[in-house]
Formats: structure tokens, C-alpha cells, sequence
């Protein structure tokens, strides 16, 4: 997914990669900063070649860090799930799918370390082990499994008119769609309820919101603006 740096031609692609695991990163990938595995890693692709497919960023912060790769721009991350960069503002944004209580939305910086498996969204992953938070980023938003939830969907930056700045995603199983404020402190509000397996969001040409469901195959479109 690419992301314009400051120098007009040159772009950047920036992904997520799980930590490799289905359960609790029993390989212990998530704070190893020598794996690209639990990381977010931004990468320059516009001047590939066989012999050199990618080119680092210079300002990527973990560049000149002993022992670390350095493609790595984040980590600390479990299963990022649907990655989107805000057109306006640059910010990245991806849901990441936790392992047994409580979901997390993240809104990521160069150099977090956003917790992962110290942290299973805001609250310690093993009760009663050593949890030491120093240096850690929150998460920007989080909810429970229940009800019937089970894995948070990443979404986008709403830029229609209604909700405008708002953070749209949903849970792949309980079907809601969440509002989160960007720039706010409120706890996230459902907007919309549907039948669940939502997959993917997308804005069309007007910044409308639309929403892929894995079960019937639809594409829909939200009607958040009156």
C-alpha cells in the first residue's frame, strides 16, 4: 500500500505481517525486532530491480538499530487485519485480530511498539505475569468478543460528510460497524448493523463508504450522510 513521502516522486509501500503463530506467539516474534514477522515494515519499490527489489527508507526508525531489520517501521502487532492509509491525513490504520477477550484498532507511528504479546488490546495478555508497559502504544480503540463478535476488520478514514474524520471498521462475526473519532477520546458507537462477515471497506468517488460481505458475495454501499 503506498505512501507518499516528502519528496514529490518518490512513494513507499507499508504492510503488516502477523507474528506467525495461531495462538499466544509461542515463537516469540511479536517484540523480536531481528524477524519481520509481528511487524509493520515500510519498504521504497518505486526503482526495483532484479538485483535490488526494495530500498530502505532512510527515516525508517529502525534503520541504524543493531540486530534489527530494518524494513521494520512498527511492531509489537499479532494479525493486522485490512491496513488503510488516510488520503488526507497519512495516518495508518489496521484492526488487529487478538487471541481470546478483546479486540484492538490501531492507529500507528514510526518506531511503536504496540504491546503484542505483552498486551492483548488494553489489558495484559497472561494475568498476574510480569506486564511492564513502559515504551508501549495503546491502542486507539478496542472492544470485547462478545455477543457473538470474534475478530475485529480494519476499515477507513471516513471523508464524506456525516461521521466526517471518523475511523469506520467492523467485526467480522457480529456484523457491527463501529465509529471511532480520530482525533476524540469517546469510546467507539455502532452505526450500522449487518448479518456479519464483512471482509473489506472501501470509499467510492463521493468518499461513501462501501463494505464487501464474505457470505453472499455483496458489495454494499453505507448511507452515512443524510
Amino acid at each position: 500500500m503506498a505512501r507518499p513521502s516528502g519528496s514529490g516522486r518518490t512513494k513507499f509501500c507499508t504492510s503488516a505481517v502477523g507474528d506467525g503463530s495461531a495462538s499466544t506467539d509461542p515463537f516469540k516474534n511479536g517484540q523480536n525486532l531481528e524477524t519481520l514477522l509481528g511487524a509493520v515494515i515500510r519498504i521504497g519499490v518505486r526503482e526495483s530491480s532484479a538485483a535490488e527489489p526494495y530500498r530502505i527508507p532512510e527515516d525508517d526508525p529502525f534503520l541504524d538499530t543493531p540486530g534489527a531489520r530494518s524494513e521494520i517501521w512498527a511492531y509489537g502487532v499479532r494479525n493486522p487485519w485490512r491496513m488503510s492509509i488516510d488520503h488526507e491525513s497519512g495516518e495508518v490504520w489496521f484492526g488487529d485480530v487478538q487471541v481470546s477477550e478483546e479486540e484492538e484498532v490501531d492507529l500507528v507511528q514510526a518506531g511503536d511498539n504496540l504491546g503484542w504479546p505483552i498486551m492483548e488490546g488494553s489489558s495484559c495478555l497472561r494475568r498476574g505475569a510480569d506486564c511492564d508497559q513502559t515504551g508501549l502504544a495503546p491502542p486507539a480503540a478496542t472492544y470485547l468478543d462478545a455477543d457473538g463478535r470474534c475478530a475485529v476488520m480494519g476499515g477507513i478514514v471516513y471523508r464524506g460528510d456525516e461521521l466526517r474524520g471518523h475511523y469506520l471498521f467492523a467485526d467480522f462475526c457480529g456484523g457491527e460497524v463501529w465509529s471511532h473519532e480520530c482525533d476524540g477520546e469517546t469510546l467507539p458507537e455502532v452505526i450500522a448493523q449487518l448479518a456479519g462477515n464483512l471482509v473489506t471497506f472501501a470509499a467510492d468517488y463521493d468518499g461513501e463508504v462501501l463494505v464487501a460481505e464474505f457470505a453472499d458475495g455483496g458489495i454494499y454501499r453505507l448511507q452515512l450522510a443524510e
